[in-house]
């Protein structure tokens, strides 16, 4: 996991530059080095959240009624909207109707969808675009 952590720091700084690059120039061959950057860090962060899905998530599973797992639910739960809002526009965004279901019953959906809509439109307009 650690490596590829360090592999979504680089892919991330790379497109980084790669944007700004762009902002820079607003040229169409800095316009199509961004995509491909976008693109390949994409993929980076995808195959990294699938692997932990699939080897994380379960060894998760069995502790989240436990005591420290509640303490970190509470800590978590007492974040600014201004945090809280673009991380549940991240985690809503492409988000199954099967998953959508499980967090409403950890999470009343008009706090999700307020926090979201609301606190998440930065995300909602400039970054989840990017990824589509």
């Amino acid at each position: 996991m650690e490596s590829e952590h360090h592999a979504m720091a680089e892919a991330l700084s790379e497109t980084g530059a790669a944007m700004t690059a762009l902002a820079s120039s607003g040229s169409g061959a800095d316009a199509a080095a961004a995509r491909e950057s976008v693109v390949r860090t994409q993929a980076v962060v995808e195959r990294h959240l699938l692997h932990e899905e699939s080897e994380l998530e379960p060894q998760l599973h069995p502790h989240t009624e436990t005591p420290e797992w509640k303490a970190v639910e509470k800590k978590l739960s007492r974040q600014p909207p201004g945090v809280a809002g673009p991380f549940f526009a991240w985690l809503t965004d492409g988000m199954s109707d099967e998953h959508r279901a499980f967090l409403r019953t950890l999470i009343p959906a008009p706090v999700v969808t307020v926090l979201a809509k609301v606190f998440g439109r930065r995300y909602n307009r400039g970054i989840a675009p990017m990824w589509r």
